[in-house]
């Protein structure tokens, strides 16, 4: 019987970077938007290998959560490529590598903005009784698209 013994990845903090923004490396990153995005980080004793390593995400009760999908042409035994997954969600996510069974969990993080909930509008100066629509538009400053609110107030149902 052959027995294999990896040592333990290691991932470097404050090295967990974008790649397609040019950005500098970060310890805390949020989504640019809600699909896969391509990141990298650093440390040591990773394995050029999608059959002896793999990258995931979550929460830290949870790291797995999440499979990353591994740019293998971009990795090596210091610096890990990846696309982290287009169907994440969450806030204060950890990346986890796992080289054969070996792991190792990031400090840097990982969020996804959390989708605002409206609850009220104001602005429109309407009276009771009257049939006027008002419309409201709203940015969303995360994924860049404008909301349109409807609002009618009629004289049958005030």
């Amino acid at each position: 019987m052959t027995t294999f013994l990896y040592r333990f990845p290691t991932i470097t903090r404050n090295t967990l970077q974008r790649i397609e923004l040019g950005s500098a490396p970060a310890t805390t990153w949020v989504a640019a938007q809600p699909v896969a995005e391509l990141f990298q980080f650093f440390g040591t004793n990773f394995m050029p290998d999608p059959t002896m390593m793999r990258v995931t995400y979550g929460p830290i009760s949870q790291p797995d959560k999440f499979l990353c999908q591994l740019v293998m042409n971009e990795t090596t035994t210091t610096k890990v490529t990846f696309y982290t997954s287009d169907s994440g969600f969450g806030v204060d996510l950890v990346f986890q590598v796992n080289v054969a069974g070996a792991k190792a969990i990031s400090t840097d993080m990982y969020y996804y903005p959390t989708v605002p909930t409206v609850t009220s509008v104001t602005g429109c100066n309407v009276s009771s009784g009257d049939s006027t629509v008002c419309i409201e538009m709203i940015k969303n400053f995360y994924f860049g698209f404008l909301m349109t609110i409807f609002h009618s107030v009629c004289a049958f149902c005030c």
